[in-house]
């Protein structure tokens, strides 16, 4: 091990090998034994990775339950604190992305954007409680916009930016939306195209 930096009670405890890692914070890549690049800092910070590499993790819980994976990003109180083996994550904000377990190539900016989603890949989440239902297994949906696609549960390729835009839509696909409150009133239905209130 080399190029290390550990900051607090148990902070980096188990690491063997690994190098170029910061860890900052009680707890804080505790159990990294052989991973290499990764930065934690806050109480608990990416506390359960073990060979996950280029990862980093900011505010208390954040990456918390990481393990294997590598190249994810978590800014927040509880960002992606659920998180065990997806990859190339980003996630900003207090419980952004928190229940993300297997998702790969996420992006959730906002507090809680996306924080139900647990194993859905390929999805943009921007705002405050965007997308914060997704829980069966929607895929390639980007919300942009405060409340923007919050009831959707399994609906694909479906584009809502504004403010609640396709905010009621739960299992409707390959949906467009943009404006405040744009497709608001579709729930199911597909293959539609919003601009405006409506």
């Amino acid at each position: 091990a080399a190029n290390n930096v550990a900051v607090g009670t148990k902070a980096l405890r188990a690491n063997t090998t690994g190098a170029n890692n910061v860890a900052m914070g009680g707890s804080a890549l505790l159990t990294n034994s052989t991973a290499d690049n990764n930065t934690a800092i806050g109480f608990q910070a990416l506390r359960l990775n073990t060979t996950g590499t280029k990862n980093t993790a900011m505010g208390k819980n954040a990456l918390e339950s990481n393990t294997t994976p590598a190249n994810n990003t978590a800014i927040g109180y509880n960002a992606m604190n659920l998180n065990t083996t997806g990859a190339n994550n980003t996630a900003l904000g207090s419980f952004a992305m928190e229940n993300n377990t297997t998702g790969t190539r996420n992006l959730a900016i906002g507090y809680a954007a996306y924080d139900a989603s647990d194993t859905e890949n390929d999805n943009i989440a921007i705002g405050y409680n965007a997308m914060t239902a997704n829980t069966a297994g929607g895929t390639l949906n980007t919300a942009v916009g405060n409340y923007s696609l919050d009831a959707l549960t399994s609906g694909d390729s479906n584009t809502g930016v504004g403010y609640a835009a396709l905010g009621a839509n739960t299992e409707g696909g390959s949906n467009t939306a943009v404006g405040s409150g744009a497709g608001f009133h579709v729930s199911t239905g597909g293959h539609n195209t919003f601009v405006g209130l409506y």
